[in-house]
């Protein structure tokens, strides 16, 4: 009767944790799969917002997110990103914070992939993502 009650009782908790505290080595953590330019690892999800790890290879290009604000910290590799329109390096302990409907992009600088970890907040369930058309001036 012990043995079915701490099984019960760690099923119970296995089911809550997925909103419970987290703790995760960023430092070793590593793509689970090959990826072409872009591989996202959740690392927390919960009401008030939605961990990723994220390793870019190339870059990625103009968008906005029209509910979330993000927040992002490098850990490895370097890149040249620009948000609304401030052109900027980044590279490993910078911090960038950037409002809902902030336009972003980041081109990788580096040989290694830019490797960050990317709050959203509120949650995240991926579809508030606005790719932005870049401005082309006509030739006459």
């Amino acid at each position: 009767m012990k043995r079915i009650f701490l099984l019960i009782t760690f099923l119970g908790m296995a089911t809550i944790g997925v909103h419970a505290q987290s703790a995760t080595n960023l430092a070793i953590l590593a793509p689970t799969e090959d990826y072409d330019n872009v591989f996202l690892q959740k690392v927390w999800d919960g009401p008030e917002a939605t961990g990723f790890v994220i390793w870019i290879k190339e870059g990625v290009r103009a968008h906005y997110h029209e509910v979330h604000a993000e927040q992002i910290f490098v850990l490895a590799g370097s890149g040249s990103m620009t948000l609304n329109g401030e052109e900027f390096l980044v590279g490993p302990g910078d911090y960038v914070a950037i409002p809902k409907g902030s336009k972003h992009a980041v081109t990788v600088t580096s040989e290694e992939p830019l490797k960050v970890l990317s709050i959203q907040a509120p949650q995240f369930f991926g579809k508030d993502r606005i790719w932005v058309e870049e401005d082309h001036e006509e030739e006459d």
